[in-house]
């Protein structure tokens, strides 16, 4: 029997008990997809996206966002945009799978994808610069909602992979790769945030850090490894800022310049912070820096 499948408004889907399919295991069910009456498909009517690698597909995308469709499903394929704006409703915008659906960015400057709206999400999807550019600023992805997240996604040639500054957030599953000279793979910030980051992989590039954390409360970095980042994971409040409550448990920081920095200024402060398992190797200057 065909899994009846729903397509929740926040965070992925619910398959019918009966049906044994994996949560992740989103390639065996692209032919329930491709019709499915609680999201739209961009490659369909009224928005023709070609997904084809060659044609600019911004506008179809951003048309459907603007109709106010909170579920938008990407089939196979290599969409080309320019930048993409989820604001004015929670979205979900989601992939059959991080290797088989990419969208890809012309910008070499420009935040990429923002979510501004409470319970959005991206999932199974790459976001991915053009191989003919250099993106030189801006984030990959902006994650400003509170409670959105981001989920079995792969972030490639980024400058700032991810800013999360939404209360909440998560980035889950995700690999974080190849950011580009200078550039900072997430950043953690916006204050009293209860964020998180689970069971991903930063590697490879040539950016200042992996993990940039600047201003924050209670953010949990869990199960995840970096590797060749600078800084692995940098605890930097700026003036006036503060990075208190944070806890860091099973985590793999290699092959850098530092593996932990953390370091403040004369009127900021790191305070109740937990590292609880991890390991720091084979670092050019050394495992853990503390610089106040």
């Amino acid at each position: 029997a065909a899994a009846h499948l729903t397509g929740a408004a926040v965070f992925g889907f619910h398959v019918a008990a009966h049906h044994n399919v994996l949560k992740d295991e989103i390639i065996s069910i692209e032919d329930y997809l491709i019709n499915g009456a609680d999201f739209v498909n961009v490659k369909n009517a009224p928005y023709f996206a070609k997904g084809d690698g060659v044609t600019d597909d911004t506008a179809a995308i951003q048309a459907a966002i603007n109709d106010g469709n909170n579920n938008i499903f990407f089939p196979t394929g290599t969409y080309i945009f320019s930048t993409i704006s989820g604001a004015g409703q929670p979205i979900t915008l989601f992939g059959i799978n991080r290797m088989t659906t990419i969208l890809k960015s012309s910008s070499t400057s420009a935040d990429l994808i923002t979510l501004p709206e409470w319970y959005s999400s991206i999932e199974g999807l790459t976001i991915t610069s053009s191989s003919t550019s250099t993106k030189s600023s801006g984030s990959s992805i902006v994650l400003s909602g509170p409670w959105s997240q981001i989920k079995n996604c792969i972030i490639d040639y980024g400058f700032y992979g991810v800013t999360m500054s939404g209360v909440g957030c998560r980035i889950i599953n995700t690999m974080v790769l190849n950011t580009t000279s200078g550039g900072i793979g997430i950043i953690a910030t916006g204050g009293d945030t209860s964020q998180q980051i689970d069971g991903c992989m930063l590697a490879y590039g040539s950016p200042s850090a992996g993990i940039s954390v600047t201003d924050s409360s209670a953010l949990t970095i869990s199960n995840t490894s970096v590797l060749v980042q600078g800084r692995d994971l940098e605890i930097v409040p700026p003036n006036g800022k503060s990075v208190v409550s944070m806890k860091v448990m099973n985590c793999f920081f290699d092959t850098s310049e530092y593996g932990i920095l953390i370091q403040t200024t004369n009127t900021s402060y790191v305070q109740r912070c937990q590292f609880i398992n991890n390991w720091t190797s084979s670092q050019s200057e050394t495992g853990v820096l503390l610089d106040s």
